[in-house]
């Protein structure tokens, strides 16, 4: 992915995506690679301890979206009452 392409999908200034790359890159999560189509871009991937770490999170927070699942429904039910 393209940093400014990950600035856009994250709603950051790209100046900001670039600050949030270099941190990832020295902690190891992702790192920066060439763009085989275009010498002047550079693209940012996960590398295995990032997919690693975000699928982890990913089920923690899943984890905790059930955990408050009778509240979301009556929240939802609530919501249709409005409607």
């Amino acid at each position: 992915m393209m940093i400014k392409d990950l600035a856009h999908q994250l709603l950051l200034q790209p100046n900001g995506a670039v600050q949030l790359v270099d941190r990832l890159v020295e902690a190891g999560l992702a790192l920066r690679r060439p763009s085989p189509t275009d010498r002047r871009s550079v693209l940012v991937a996960m590398t295995a301890d990032g997919v690693e770490l975000l699928e982890s999170l990913a089920a923690d927070h899943l984890r905790e979206m059930l955990k408050h699942e009778p509240l979301l429904a009556e929240s939802l039910r609530g919501l249709r009452s409005l409607g």
